[in-house]
Order: structure tokens, then C-alpha cells, then sequence
């Protein structure tokens, strides 16, 4: 997500957090674990990565102020529009 919209990991997170202590989105409701194998060197290795789902990202996307975030907002706004 930091590199979608040009953040670094740290706000991302920050943002993650505030949607989730505010309730807005459930987390379990909205992340999928997957198992990620790749190898290293000439062992594999195996590790857990959080996936989220499109309601986190654009919630996300909504409190970013990156130009990303920014033209995702006009895009959805164009959107809504349309659908009228």
C-alpha cells in the first residue's frame, strides 16, 4: 500500500491502526493471511504476509495526503457522479 500511494510504510500503518481503533472496519473482516515460500540461498522459507482487502485500501486511501491519494479521491468522486 505505501508504494500505491507513495507513502512510506510507517503512515500506512498509522492510518491502519486509527481504522482499526476507531472501529471503522473490523480487521478480521478485512485482512487474509497468506503463506508466502520462496527461496533463499538454497532453503525455503516460509512467512506469513497480511493481505488486505479493497475496503482497507481505500479507506486508506481517503486519510493519505499523497498525489496518489489525491486522484484516487477525484476518481471515486467522478465515480459516484456517473452513477447518478
Amino acid at each position: 500500500m505505501a508504494e500505491l500511494f507513495q507513502i512510506v510504510v510507517n503512515t500506512v500503518n498509522h492510518h491502519l491502526k486509527v481504522i482499526y481503533d476507531d472501529g471503522e472496519l473490523q480487521r478480521e473482516a478485512t485482512i487474509r493471511q497468506y503463506r508466502i515460500v520462496q527461496l533463499e540461498g538454497n532453503r525455503e522459507v516460509s512467512r506469513e504476509i497480511e493481505h488486505y482487502s479493497l475496503l482497507v485500501i481505500l479507506a486508506v486511501g481517503y486519510r493519505v495526503r499523497s498525489h496518489r491519494g489525491w486522484w484516487m479521491r477525484i476518481l471515486n468522486k467522478r465515480r459516484k457522479n456517473y452513477r447518478k
